[in-house]
């Protein structure tokens, strides 16, 4: 359906009223003005002829028809209009424009007629005489009281008509500009109710759009202003709600974006609603490419699509724990619950999981910990408590057997309290780095690495070791020294330890993109690729009965590695069989305090 501006609309019904309504009165005018000249036309007529019958009634009874006729023609030339006098019968006794003598009768005429009778009477037809339409109005002559004559006066209407088209004509500039104005009129109405509807119509166009800013102004028509003052107070409630909405959604994304657990919702059929990026690196996909896909798109886990399917299923909250996999494997902890709209109609479940994974490996850790510090402590108890019941059991009669069994008892408590200390080490520097109580100083690694050395000076002379020390006293560290002395203590005393005798252990440091770098180098049996990732844990040992045999407590490498992480920095081995291994620690460089 073709569309109209509003203007166009109301333009021709406002102008068609008013050229309407124009010819109307114009007609109407016109219809008034022809009857009050026709009135007065018949009113001139009338006084002529009162006036013309008091001249003539004398002559009338004294038959002078010569005076008569003169005087017809004086008045009828004055007052351009045809006088007529006849007598009683009907004969023509004079006449303004005609012979009398060669007029017919007019005892016939209405007007005559009523005339004869005493009446005045005027009537309108068409002169044979003058061959024209004519007015006519007849007057008795009276004498003592009794008709003796008649005067008739008449006009042509044919002068009447010319006369009103004449005004007409004259009056026809003054319609034309009424035309024009109406029209101008019909115009700036329409404008004046289209202009404000349009002003409203652009304003909504911006509302629509989303700009609140502009209202629109106030109008003088009771009405439209009244419809302004609702569209503004409507925009200013739907700007707070969509202010409302919008904080509360920024709410929601903030959080769903900042949760660590994942938030994955699902309709009936499965597909995706919406999705946190944690959910999102969880399943390896980028959520904003993901909504409206189907789950199966994501990922193929029978356990998650099975718990999905329960979840769909229940109308109460449902938990479980699942194994997933992307680029490693995963241990998820995952509640479902029923996902319902405004109404309480249920569109679909809301799935929430949490990556459990590291929770699930320190339970595993603090386990296997567990049972390697019992095993650990239950070796060297068990050795004392049987190397005691023995001796009571009768073995200290013998000194050999003394001697042999007390030595026994001197080695387990060394080896235990070496695993106590350990411990506590361990414990102790875990505390201070989680609470940031490890004390950093300024000082040369060179100092640190002598003092380590001179540490393991009784391995390295029993087993004849080459020591090759390639730190530089230039090199400063920003660190515990007393706590980077235990770590290359450690680091030294397994690379002497595990190295055959007359090998060389070498040592050195640099300075690399901002980072201190000590290698400690050994040339012994090497370490299998199998047991590097694991190599830094509690306890775990590479070859556990030779490593027991050297004294070992399984900590040394941990407590390394918590050192290395309570400066910020990594602990990395590279190791060959039969070839030796390397490590190294990369310290970060701070720099030094200001100095007095």
């Amino acid at each position: 359906m073709r569309r109209i501006k509003l203007i166009w609309l109301l333009y021709p019904v406002f102008l068609g009223t008013m050229l309407i309504t124009l010819l109307g009165m114009a007609w109407y005018a016109s219809r008034t003005f022809n009857t009050f000249y026709s009135n007065s036309v018949e009113k001139h007529l009338k006084d002529l002829a009162y006036t013309t019958e008091r001249l003539m009634s004398g002559l009338v009874n004294n038959s002078q028809k010569n005076v008569i006729s003169q005087l017809c023609e004086e008045l009828g030339q004055k007052t351009s209009t045809r006088i007529t006098v006849l007598d009683i019968t009907g004969k023509v006794l004079g006449d303004s424009r005609s012979d009398p003598g060669k007029m017919e009768n007019h005892a016939n005429r209405p007007e005559i007629m009523a005339a004869m009778n005493g009446a005045t009477q005027s009537s309108i037809r068409f002169s044979k005489t003058l061959s024209q339409q004519m007015m006519y109005v007849a007057v008795p002559i009276l004498a003592e009281q009794k008709v003796v004559g008649i005067v008739r006066t008449s006009v042509a209407l044919k002068n009447v008509g010319q006369t009103l088209r004449e005004i007409y004509v004259n009056n026809l500039d003054g319609v034309l500009i009424l035309a024009l104005l109406s029209m101008l009129i019909s115009f700036l109405i329409s404008r004046g109710i289209s202009r404000p509807l349009e002003r409203i119509r652009e304003g909504a166009k911006q509302f629509a759009s989303g700009n609140f800013m502009e209202k629109l102004p106030s109008h003088h028509s009771e009405e439209i202003d009244d419809l302004v003052h609702t569209l503004n107070q409507m925009v200013d409630k739907l700007n707070d709600q969509i202010q409302q909405i919008t904080h509360q959604r920024n709410e929601k994304e903030l959080i769903l974006n900042n949760m660590k657990e994942g938030v994955l919702a699902v309709d009936h059929d499965e597909n995706i609603m919406d999705i946190n990026p944690a959910a999102a690196k969880i399943m390896g996909v980028q959520d904003f490419h993901v909504k409206g896909r189907h789950l199966l798109e994501l990922t193929r886990n029978r356990d998650l699509k099975r718990f999905i399917n329960r979840t769909l299923e229940s109308d109460h909250p449902i938990q479980d724990e699942i194994a997933f996999w992307n680029e490693n494997e995963l241990t998820l902890q995952i509640s479902g619950m029923a996902l319902r709209d405004i109404h309480g109609q249920r569109i679909g479940s809301l799935i929430v999981f949490s990556d459990v994974s590291r929770i699930r490996k320190l339970e595993h850790i603090r386990s296997e910990f567990v049972a390697n510090v019992s095993h650990e402590l239950k070796t060297p108890i068990t050795s004392i408590q049987g190397a005691v019941e023995t001796l009571l059991d009768g073995a200290s009669q013998t000194p050999a057997d003394l001697e042999r069994f007390l030595k026994m008892i001197e080695r387990q408590s060394h080896r235990l309290l070496a695993l106590i200390e350990d411990l506590l080490d361990l414990s102790r520097i875990e505390q201070d780095a989680e609470q940031g109580l490890v004390e950093l100083t300024h000082f040369a690694l060179g100092d640190v690495v002598t003092t380590a050395l001179q540490n393991c000076h009784g391995i390295i002379e029993d087993k004849q070791m080459i020591v090759d020390n390639r730190t530089s006293d230039s090199i400063k560290i920003h660190a515990n020294p007393l706590l980077m002395e235990q770590a290359l203590t450690n680091l030294l005393t397994n690379a002497f330890k595990y190295s055959d005798p007359g090998k060389t252990v070498t040592i050195d440091a640099s300075e690399q993109n901002q980072r201190i770098m000590i290698h400690v180098q050994d040339q012994g049996w090497g370490i299998p690729d199998a047991h590097l990732p694991r190599l830094f844990e509690r306890f775990y040992r590479v070859d556990k009965s030779r490593s027991r045999e050297m004294g070992g407590t399984g900590l040394g490498l941990a407590i390394v590695k918590h050192i290395v992480h309570a400066h910020k920095g990594q602990l990395s081995v590279k190791s060959e069989l039969r070839k030796g291994s390397v490590f190294t620690i990369e310290i970060p460089i701070t720099p030094p305090m200001n100095q007095d």
